[in-house]
């Protein structure tokens, strides 16, 4: 969350998704308001999210 900016209801969901464990979910939401909202913080929290689901992903990693 950027720092001074209002709680949005996806926010508080991911945070719901993120305290249940259920990290999947807590990624699809943030990748998918990140992209509607162009906000870095939420696409670095996704990402954080899909690594602690268990996704890898260094080996679809395409530079070389």
């Amino acid at each position: 969350m950027i720092k001074g900016s209002p709680v949005t209801e996806a926010d508080k969901k991911i945070k719901e998704y993120e305290r249940e464990g259920k990290w999947s979910h807590a990624a699809e939401l943030a990748d998918k308001q990140a992209e509607k909202t162009k906000r870095e913080d939420l696409k670095t929290r996704a990402l954080e999210n899909y690594k602690k689901a268990g996704y890898n992903f260094d080996k679809y990693d395409t530079d070389t």
